[in-house]
């Protein structure tokens, strides 16, 4: 340890010694104006240049204020300043003149290019999309995630994440600030609709004010803008509700928008199907690896050893599986000093699912081994998070940022199941704790930025599993598996970013400490099969000096070349081994943007990773009553090649977006499993292997119809992989492909009716050696909304599926009262109108075919009233 602290010093020491010696910069300075008004222009970009070549850029600030930085004069500098709806203008610079007033002349007629109608607008506005939300609204929406999913080119998945333009968003901020951080779901699923006036989807966004002097980020944000009469006052939704079946809602949604504070309280009570743990969980981040792309996430996660949850379809979860929720969310945002802000978010989550669901699993082999499962499962989270991060602009020169995590975490659930003809009780208990703490300092240095970071976690994970009977056991005996790991690291890294004429270049290094130990027991066995033990433990420690280099080359205005390559010299030590490595990880990517006809992206990665210590427990660890997994038995380096191709066309002004990826990834060493597979058990251990590859295919096309006055999609996603395997001590080839077809539209009619539609196919097959199975199903789903007057709105959402020529449903009704001057609305919700009984899908993984039933949640209807301040 007495190691590890020199060389963090002497690193500390050696980094701030660099930040010495910075004269002879340029730097140009002044504001944008409105040559008529004389009205600051926000956002307007600001590029410094020398004949063609590209020296520096930025953008005005809310005052309407730029600087650009280059580190010597030269001559025939050119400044130039631009603004949608408004005249380009270009400035030749004085060597003695570094203070500059840009009048830019207004152009009124470009704004017409994007209405859609007299009274619907979206506005570009340098890297800001702006949508009016009354444009896209049918007036039944209940949450800002309702309204998102109306928007032309914004799109969200099954989990709630959210794409605009073809990109996941990294943040929704309110009014311009960040109240949720990455969690940005807590806002999407629960506040109210009716507050919205504008939704920006804001490009290139950058929190750090030192780094947005002189780089251009590559992340996404949507800001919310909201009512003028909802800014400044108390303003809140509250609702209650009852129904049969003992079915009953009760919400409480309160905020103030203030310069000074702004703050949300969103609470919920419901057995109705609106999940908690979802908002926290199960996001989707934007992989950048280009040169902009400081934003970095030393977080590591713990590996549970056992799954024991709720099984998962396409079909919305709260027709099949039961809930009862609780959650509060307390969020604010608070200008501590003129320069300094503070964000805060607590959370806490109560929540309990049921499920009852069953069928048939076969193993499709040459010998096909097939059984029974009906489960009756129940699980129970409790979730408390606190989330706290100081932010502070010390000057337009530095910038310090720290953030404090506390999540902890239970997970109580079991399972009564009937397996073949035997009645089996699965009981998992889960405990986890997370403390996280990162600072991070930047500084502008000559010619470019220092950022340093620093980190500390402490993680704890402990798991307590019993199944009794057990299918492999000679006797009805119970089994238990109580497993505990622990995870510690540490970190300190900085960066130094230079621009200089048409290169960027950065480098860093860092040294990272990270002990992790997992330890298991269980009770002693007699079963009608050898089993190697169940109880054990290993711990591991790594010390690493950590180093890399960015290089990006800016071709033009429109083509850039990036290279980036990591290095890390690690001593690596657990229980039964110990060695050294040298591990790099290079990458190259290529962009050609801002083009007429799209903006490509090529991309290639060579990664190179440790195993965790979860894949290398040198025992048995229980995973069901009839699975238990070993770890490999040595330590090697996984590695894969990556290959990405992405391209994008957004036309805003015609509402047309056209988004194709195509990845591949070839494994040249990773893990994969050896089973030993009977009716009644099934027993497997990891061993590496460099015959696994990748391949997935996302491609859509988004237009908006005139004639129909409607936004429509089309889409594929396409999934092939091929995975090696031994099965009962023969090699096998497994190979999986999956594909989804799917039309969807939106209508924006003047009248009283619009309609939402989804169709799908989706096809399923594998294949090993010789076997194959494969599964089709189709469905739609349609959503209709009756606007009778202004008062009373009706929504009626129905999903049809198609199952082995077999059709379901699921169906779902809201409508509302909203009497006019008045601040109270009456409504009822119907679910499972036809009060189907169950749901029957089909799906194939690796080598098995699974043929399953699904309990319906049993028709009610719940009717309800809503009070807004």
């Amino acid at each position: 340890m007495q190691t590890i602290n020199k060389i963090i010093v002497v690193f500390i020491f050696s980094c701030l010694g660099s930040l010495y010696g910075q004269s002879g910069e340029f730097v140009v300075h002044g504001i944008v104006q409105d040559s008529i008004t004389s009205e600051t222009i926000e956002g307007a970009s600001v590029i410094l240049k020398q004949d063609t070549r590209f020296l520096a850029f930025g953008y005005t600030d809310a005052k309407g204020v730029f600087e650009l930085i280059i580190p010597e004069f030269q001559e025939n500098l050119v400044l130039v300043a631009n603004s949608m709806g408004f005249t380009k203008q270009e400035i030749f610079l004085l060597k003695n003149k570094q203070s500059y007033t840009i009048k830019l002349v207004p152009q009124v007629e470009s704004l017409d290019e994007v209405l859609l109608r007299p009274d619907e607008k979206i506005v570009i506005k340098t890297d800001t999309l702006r949508y009016k939300v009354s444009a896209f609204t049918n007036k039944t929406e209940q949450t800002v995630e309702d309204v998102l999913r109306n928007i032309p080119g914004i799109e969200i998945d099954g989990d709630g994440n959210i794409k605009a333009q073809g990109q996941y968003i990294k943040k929704i901020l309110i009014e311009g600030d960040d109240l949720a951080n990455n969690n940005y779901k807590i806002i999407s699923k629960n506040l109210d609709a009716q507050v919205l006036d504008k939704v920006e989807v804001i490009s290139n966004y950058e929190e750090n004010p030192v780094l947005k002097q002189f780089l251009n980020s590559d992340a996404k944000v949507l800001n919310l803008k909201l009512k003028e009469d909802r800014k400044t006052v108390l303003f809140g939704t509250n609702t209650a509700g009852i129904g049969n079946r003992e079915r009953s809602k009760l919400e409480s949604n309160l905020g103030l928008i203030k310069e000074k504070i702004k703050f949300l309280n969103l609470g919920k009570w419901n057995n109705t199907g609106e999940w908690a743990d979802e908002q926290l969980s199960s996001y989707v981040s934007e992989n950048s690896s280009g040169f902009n792309d400081f934003d970095k996430d030393f977080s590591k996660k713990l590996d549970p050893q056992v799954y024991l949850q709720e099984s998962t379809i396409m079909l919305d979860e709260r027709n099949y599986i039961q809930n009862k929720s609780f959650f509060d969310h307390f969020l604010i945002h608070k200008p501590l000093s003129k320069n300094t802000k503070l964000r805060a978010a607590t959370s806490y989550i109560n929540e309990k699912l049921d499920q009852q669901f069953g069928g048939n699993y076969t193993y499709f082999l040459d010998d096909p081994i097939t059984y029974n499962e009906q489960h009756d499962f129940a699980g129970k989270t409790r979730n408390f998070r606190n989330e706290i991060e100081i932010s502070s602009a010390i000057s337009k020169d530095h910038y310090l940022n720290f953030t404090n995590v506390v999540d902890l975490k239970s997970y109580a659930s079991g399972t009564s199941l009937q397996f073949n003809n035997d009645l089996i009780d699965q009981d998992l208990d889960t405990r986890e704790r997370n403390l996280e703490t990162d600072i991070n300092f930047s500084k502008k240095i000559k010619n470019g930025a220092m950022i340093m970071y620093g980190y500390i976690a402490h993680k704890k994970l402990d798991e307590d599993f019993t199944a009794s009977p057990v299918s492999f056991l000679e006797a009805d005996r119970a089994i238990t598996g109580n497993y505990k790991t622990t995870l510690n690291y540490q970190g300190i890294e900085a960066d130094f970013i230079f621009r200089k004429k048409k290169w960027s270049y950065s480098f860093f290094g860092g040294v990272q400490h990270l002990d992790e130990e997992f330890t298991g027991t269980s009770n002693e066995i007699n079963a009608e099969i050898a089993i190697d033990s169940l109880s054990g433990g290993n711990d591991s420690r790594q010390l690493s000096l950590r180093g890399g280099l960015k290089l990006a080359y800016q071709m033009n205005e429109k083509m850039d070349m990036n290279a980036k390559i990591t290095g890390d010299i690690l001593d690596y030590r657990n229980s039964f081994f110990k060695d050294q490595y040298l591990i790099y990880n290079p990458e190259l990517s290529y962009r050609w943007l801002k083009n007429s006809f799209g903006n490509f992206r090529l991309s290639y990665k060579f990664q190179q990773d440790l195993p965790r210590l979860s894949s290398l427990p040198s025992f048995g660890v229980l995973k069901s009553y009839r699975s238990i997994q070993y770890g490999a038995q040595q330590v090697e380096l996984l590695k894969s090649h990556r290959y990405s191709l992405s391209y994008i066309l957004n036309k805003v002004k015609d509402r047309f977006l056209l988004s194709t990826t195509l990845s591949y990834v070839d494994y040249q060493n990773s893990f994969v499993r050896q089973n030993f597979i009977a009716e009644n058990y099934n027993f497997s251990s990891l061993f590496y292997t460099n015959s696994e590859d990748f391949l997935n295919l996302n491609a859509g096309v988004t237009t908006f119809i005139d004639k129909l006055n409607m936004t429509a999609k089309l889409g594929i996603n396409q999934m092939w992989f091929t995975r090696p395997s031994v099965l009962n001590d023969q090699f096998a080839l497994i190979k999986n492909k999956s594909q989804n077809l799917y039309l969807r539209g939106t209508t924006y009619f003047k009248g009283n009716y619009d309609f939402y539609f989804q169709l799908n196919y989706m096809r399923n097959s594998g294949e090993i050696e010789g076997n194959s199975t494969k599964i089709e199903n189709y469905s739609a789903s349609f959503e209709n909304v009756f606007r009778i007057n202004d008062k009373f709105f009706l929504n009626f959402k129905n999903e049809l599926f198609l199952v082995d020529d077999q059709f379901f449903e699921s169906s779902l009704i809201n409508a509302e009262y909203r009497p006019k001057q008045s601040n109270w609305t009456f409504g009822f919700n119907a679910q499972n109108v036809f009060n189907t009984q169950y749901y029957r899908f089909q799906n194939i993984t690796n080598f098995e075919r699974s043929e399953l039933r699904y309990k319906s949640v049993e028709r009610f209807v719940l009717a309800y009233a809503k009070w807004r301040i």
